[in-house]
């Protein structure tokens, strides 16, 4: 595999960009307009580090159940309960992380590979979806659907 490091502000500025409702959910971002000075942000960087992180947790610990069931209930509570992100940005961000992989590492990103990572993502969305129906998820109107 590549040595490079996945450039982890091309995600939530992919995401922003081609879906700009996400922004709702971020105080410190939703008010920049200029998509350069958003990928320059620094919390923006921040919290895609966090987000790649909690990524890299989950795949060091694919052949530990609690523990992929600790950070999912983790994260998932957080985005249900104190940020109040609809479920469905999660499976957006799926597609734009596949998205980013591809584009970063095509020479790596095969259609197997690419298929291990959806599986992966969409087991990360189930278990997310999972959390936020046990925490009484209710949909909020600033949901895309």
């Amino acid at each position: 595999m590549s040595t490079r490091t996945v450039r982890t502000s091309g995600l939530p500025y992919w995401l922003f960009v081609n879906f700009p409702s996400s922004k709702l959910y971020f105080s410190q971002f939703k008010h920049i307009k200029d998509t350069e000075e958003l990928e320059q942000s620094s919390q923006l960087r921040k919290h895609a580090q966090r987000v790649m992180n909690a990524i890299n947790t989950l795949v060091e610990n694919i052949d530990d159940s609690e523990k992929m069931a600790s950070v999912l209930k983790l994260v998932g509570k957080a985005h249900a309960l104190r940020h109040k992100v609809d479920p469905v940005y999660f499976k957006i961000l799926s597609g734009v992380i596949l998205e980013v992989l591809a584009e970063e590492f095509p020479e790596v990103v095969t259609p197997e590979v690419g298929a291990a990572w959806t599986k992966l993502l969409a087991s990360v969305y189930s278990g997310i979806k999972t959390v936020y129906e046990e925490v009484g998820w209710t949909q909020q109107s600033t949901s895309t659907g």
